[in-house]
């Protein structure tokens, strides 16, 4: 199946009501990319069978896979089983090993299997059930005419393992793996018109090497996608493009694919053998979440301290009250203070902090909604900067934290020093 075409939908009034993000797709789309395969088409469905029955028609009527998220839990509105069995005239039929499974999964769980969840174990007559050991809901493989389809559950953790245990495997059976290849870059520090200035050439059609971009609260990614008939050739041309563009766009790229800032901050101070606490007001511990979500983070975090008070930010982390009397909470001066006050205090070697008006409220013409300050107090000194973003409260504290990251980066990064 190299170079396959492949339709996702995504099933659940959830998502056409705006209560849950769709994530599923984008991931999946990043995937099958990443085995050859083209997504030509996403598409979302509520509950109603008859729109779920329509959707997996015409999409297997354009394409050469099809993978369907959602809908397979016990209840009344999760119809994608019945779907199924109606657009391939099956009926549905128990299968043992699923029913199995899925009172094993309750065991383990030490909860009681309703009779309900039986349900579940129900798969049209010509498909094939595939094993889920995360979760009580199977999925399915059948043909939809010459198509491939599955159906996944849509719990992310669920639908990512079988996609690693039963989808990949099966496209890569068909020779999809190598014919493409995707790479993404992360970029910070720089505005999206800025990048695709630098690295235009890339982004002209022609080249076995196609580059885009998207934006996301300050972070750039390029997206690098190689195709060629030549696995290796594509492979190579892509190894190039990257290396080319990481040097126009120095020293601005922090990663590659799901790296995050915390990702590269978290590893940079564990090869130093160096740490970092931190010392949030506007961001409110979104700054500490960030750096704790990684995987090692005990290894280089001391502390997070949320000062939202002006007595927090004196008695916990030593600012003087006159520099908060004569500047306001909102200044480089005190911003400097908490940073070099909980530096000393936790004695990490690097200690960031925030401070700013996150709005949509208590702006004054002098410091509006939007104006944050970051400060970053290390072993040679310490700094500030001054950030204005806009009128969103949840926006202003996401790029608050980025702008704080960053910036923990670029000192870590300069051979110099950062002061």
């Amino acid at each position: 199946m190299p170079g396959f075409r492949a339709r996702l939908i995504s099933s659940g009034e959830e998502l056409l009501l705006g209560h849950t993000t769709d994530t599923n797709a984008a991931w999946l789309a990043r995937e099958i990319s990443g085995l050859g395969g083209t997504v030509e088409g996403i598409q979302t469905v509520g509950d109603r069978q008859g729109d779920i029955e329509d959707a997996i028609r015409q999409a297997a009527s354009d394409a050469d896979c099809v993978i369907m998220t959602g809908g397979l839990g016990p209840t009344d509105d999760d119809r994608t089983r019945h779907a199924l069995a109606a657009v391939l005239g099956d009926a549905l039929v128990e299968d043992p090993e699923s029913w199995l499974a899925i009172q094993r999964r309750f065991e383990a769980l030490a909860r009681p299997c309703s009779g309900v969840n039986r349900v579940q174990a129900l798969i049209p007559a010509s498909a094939r059930a595939l094993s889920n050991p995360r979760g009580t809901a199977p999925g399915m493989e059948a043909l939809v005419g010459p198509c491939r389809f599955f159906a996944l559950p849509g719990v992310p953790s669920e639908m990512r393992g079988m996609w690693a245990d039963h989808v990949a495997p099966a496209l890569e059976r068909y020779g999809a793996r190598g014919m493409a290849i995707t790479r993404l870059l992360r970029v910070c520090g720089l505005g999206e018109s800025v990048v695709g200035e630098r690295i235009r050439e890339w982004m002209r059609p022609g080249g076995i090497v196609q580059a885009g971009t998207t934006v996301a609260d300050m972070v750039v990614t390029v997206r690098l996608f190689a195709k060629a008939p030549d696995p290796g050739a594509a492979r190579q041309a892509l190894d190039a493009a990257a290396a080319e563009i990481r040097g126009l766009l120095a020293p601005h790229v922090f990663g590659e694919g799901d790296c995050t800032l915390a990702d590269a901050i978290v590893d940079q101070l564990a090869r130093r053998g160096q740490t970092v606490a931190l010392a949030e007001s506007c961001t409110g511990g979104l700054l500490s979440d960030a750096i704790v979500s990684v995987p090692g983070a005990s290894r280089v975090f001391r502390e997070g301290v949320v000062a939202y008070a002006d007595s927090v930010k004196t008695s916990r982390l030593g600012v003087d009250a006159d520099l908060l009397h004569r500047h306001g909470a909102v200044s480089r001066e005190v911003a400097m203070a908490m940073a070099s006050g909980l530096r000393v205090r936790s004695g990490a070697d690097w200690a960031l902090a925030t401070t700013g008006v996150a709005g949509p409220g208590g702006g004054t013409p002098n410091k509006p909604v939007g104006l944050v300050w970051v400060a970053l107090a290390g072993p040679t000194g310490a700094d500030a900067r001054e950030w204005h973003f806009a009128d969103d409260r949840a926006a202003n504290r996401r790029r608050a934290v980025i702008a704080a990251l960053n910036m923990l980066r670029r000192a870590l990064e300069s051979p110099e020093g950062p002061f």
